[in-house]
């Protein structure tokens, strides 16, 4: 094979360039604002995430159980946390690299959490077919506090959310078999960081139908999620010197999910129900430290934006396309508007949304009201995405509107990064910020 010489690279290089300015003369004055906003949102959400993440270098929020059982897992010690143990062996390997610091435990989560930038415009853009959707989607997720917070310390969520997103562009993007193979394995891994990975199926398998790129059989090969979770459990259980026959597993598996519906009988001054968690209700400071008169914050309230706009169109959305779908000469209107491509995308999103709702409703008799907020944060990357999908549509007839919209995001975005990425400041510049006394470390 034939390499391309210095002057072959030099030339395409050149002819990228040039391309790139005839897009942009061509752009419309709103598209351009829009860009450069989504631009400033995606740079500044990475560079959030990244700088100093092993500040503070002790425990903060829940990272003590994970952490120190990342640690046995590097040992060779039997795992004692409640939760599978894929998550806990990524992060071990941050602490193999970096050693048993700060740095390294949060490294896994790190990584994982600006994977998740990059796994949101892959999905916009393979579900709504909008290269568009896609930067939006990536811009959203890189500049809001929800999903920065999780990204800067040593837990399990974040990575989670981004093997849970991997599933689901491996669905969008399956051609054959194999494709919706390799989203259950993804799938699978995902469940195994949190159960309540297992509920990605039902978007994954929703979108398979929708997008009518495989056989409806092939669904079927998502039956390995479950294969995939056991195998993984049996490799740390004999990693850690356990019994890991496929019966032992299952009953180390089953004592624990009967641990979990035992935990509504806790209390815990953080908990959250379900119905506060999509007005904000209880968002928790993940990482707080004081040094002399100044303190640091990562919280998890979100871009106050983007979030009372997903909230508003999981209650509008549905009753619209009710709506719609009793009145047929309302459909005409609504196509005109949306579109069918932009419709099924969200409809898919929404599968998203309540299918990891669902187990909190479904559990409310067991678990009462020890949830949190964090278990939102799937849901919201459902959200988030079909809100890119929506604003990007809309940008053609509506630039303008668009134009504000995501200046104003990017402005809330500016406002609220020091409580987000533990910028040094004084607890009152923090307060004006973080308003609620819920809010509040």
């Amino acid at each position: 094979m034939k390499l391309p010489t210095l002057h072959g690279l030099t030339e395409a290089l050149r002819g990228k360039l040039a391309q790139a300015r005839q897009t942009w003369a061509a752009m419309p004055v709103s598209e351009r604002f829009v860009t450069v906003c989504l631009s400033i949102m995606i740079v500044g959400g990475v560079l959030i995430r990244i700088q100093g993440v092993p500040w503070p270098n002790w425990f903060t929020f829940d990272e003590e159980p994970f952490v120190k059982n990342a640690h046995n897992y590097a040992l060779g010690i039997a795992d004692s946390n409640d939760h599978p143990p894929f998550g806990k062996l990524l992060i071990s390997v941050g602490m193999l690299i970096f050693g048993y610091n700060s740095l390294g435990w949060r490294f896994g989560p790190l990584l994982f959490g600006l994977q998740t930038v990059l796994l949101a415009y892959w999905l916009g853009r393979l579900i709504f077919g909008n290269k568009r959707a896609g930067w939006m989607a990536a811009a959203f997720v890189a500049a809001d506090g929800f999903f920065i917070s999780y990204s800067r310390s040593g837990l399990l969520d974040g990575t989670m959310i981004s093997f849970m997103l991997w599933g689901m562009v491996a669905a969008a993007a399956a051609r054959t078999w194999k494709g919706v193979i390799a989203a259950g394995v993804l799938i699978g891994l995902s469940t195994s960081i949190k159960w309540s990975g297992a509920m990605t199926a039902i978007p994954a398998a929703v979108a398979l139908l929708m997008l009518r790129r495989v056989s409806i059989f092939s669904i079927l090969w998502l039956g390995i999620i479950p294969i995939v979770h056991t195998l993984v459990w049996m490799g740390a259980l004999r990693l850690t010197g356990k019994p890991s026959s496929p019966t032992a597993t299952w009953k180390v598996i089953i004592d624990l999910y009967k641990h979990h519906l035992d935990l509504g009988h806790y209390k815990n001054e953080l908990t959250s129900p379900w119905y506060g968690w999509p007005i904000l209700m209880h968002p928790i400071v993940i990482k707080a430290s004081t040094s002399g008169l100044r303190s640091r914050y990562s919280s998890s309230v979100g871009n106050l934006v983007l979030w009372a706009t997903s909230t508003l169109l999981v209650v509008a959305f549905p009753i619209t396309t009710a709506v719609v779908a009793v009145r047929a000469r309302f459909r005409r209107y609504w196509l005109t508007l949306l579109g069918s491509s932009t419709t099924r995308g969200v409809l898919v999103m929404l599968v998203g949304w309540f299918s990891f709702m669902a187990p909190w409703l479904a559990t409310r008799g067991t678990r009462g009201n020890y949830t949190f907020s964090h278990y939102y944060l799937p849901c919201y990357a459902f959200l988030l995405v079909m809100l890119a999908g929506l604003a990007a549509h809309l940008e053609r007839k509506h630039g303008k509107w668009i134009a504000g919209y995501i200046g104003l995001a990017l402005a809330m975005s500016i406002f609220f990064a020091p409580v987000w990425g533990e910028f040094a400041i004084t607890s009152s510049t923090a307060n004006l910020r973080l308003w609620f006394h819920n809010w509040r470390p």
